[in-house]
């Protein structure tokens, strides 16, 4: 299937007993929705960043255990990465040898297994909002803050503000392009701070697929899909109102 591939999201699962938000994935066409992590260890998962294999999903715990974790999409695999309470929004590089994260007001990147931490943006940033994207090739990050959606160079240096309002980013496989979240709607921008144009009114946390030719998004109680341009939008599955955060894997 051209642009395939799963889609992995956050629920929250309700049980007898209790309930706690679980990640899970789905295919591009709404069909082979399943968990990836098993419930009952005592905390909420949420955040999906996917390897660039496409077997690995990192993701932010908390509750019991805080910090980032992995776990294959098979369920298996399990590994704590970090033990952070403030640890969230894991980013793969597209070479699979970097994890960036956001530590409160921080970003930080980290070898693929944990060790080798490195400060990108210091204590002194503004607010930070929402998640972190890599550049393709693996040079630039994009993230938002309060005064605006920024890209900054995976050595910490060249910080450079693309738009005045945005957040969750997602880079185009080529790298022309960033799509994020802005005032409720769903925009992109060429990486070279041209062309801004809103796709969809109405939307959160926008991922593109591997091809470039779709985005996922949260919608109105579900997930949707939508052409690269904001046309043909439909929702590939219905979900609770607590359900969101949509990461396009590779496929």
């Amino acid at each position: 299937m051209t642009g395939g591939g799963w889609i992995a999201f956050d629920e929250r699962e309700f049980r007898a007993g209790g309930d706690s938000w679980e990640i899970f994935i789905v295919r591009s066409d709404g069909s082979g929705r399943r968990r990836v992590t098993p419930p009952g260890r005592l905390y909420d998962k949420f955040r999906a960043g996917w390897s660039p294999d496409g077997r690995t999903i990192a993701f932010r715990g908390q509750g019991a255990k805080t910090g980032l974790f992995l776990v294959r999409i098979d369920g298996t695999g399990w590994r704590r990465l970090t033990a952070g309470a403030e640890d969230d929004y894991p980013a793969w590089s597209r070479d699979g040898r970097r994890i960036a994260f956001r530590r409160g007001h921080m970003i930080w990147t980290m070898s693929a297994d944990g060790r080798n931490h490195r400060r990108i943006v210091g204590r002194n940033s503004r607010q930070l909002n929402g998640g972190l994207a890599w550049s393709p090739n693996g040079r630039r990050l994009a993230f938002g803050r309060a005064d605006g959606l920024w890209t900054i160079g995976a050595n910490g240096l060249g910080l450079h503000r693309l738009a005045r309002k945005g957040w969750d980013p997602s880079w185009s496989p080529d790298g022309r392009r960033i799509v994020f979240e802005s005032g409720g709607g769903i925009y992109s921008i060429a990486a070279d701070r041209a062309n801004l144009r809103r796709l969809n009114a109405v939307g959160h946390d926008p991922s593109w697929s591997p091809d470039g030719l779709r985005i996922a998004f949260d919608g109105d109680n579900g997930i949707y899909v939508m052409n690269a341009d904001g046309m043909k939008s439909h929702r590939i599955m219905k979900g609770y109102p607590e359900t969101g955060n949509p990461a396009w894997g590779p496929g």
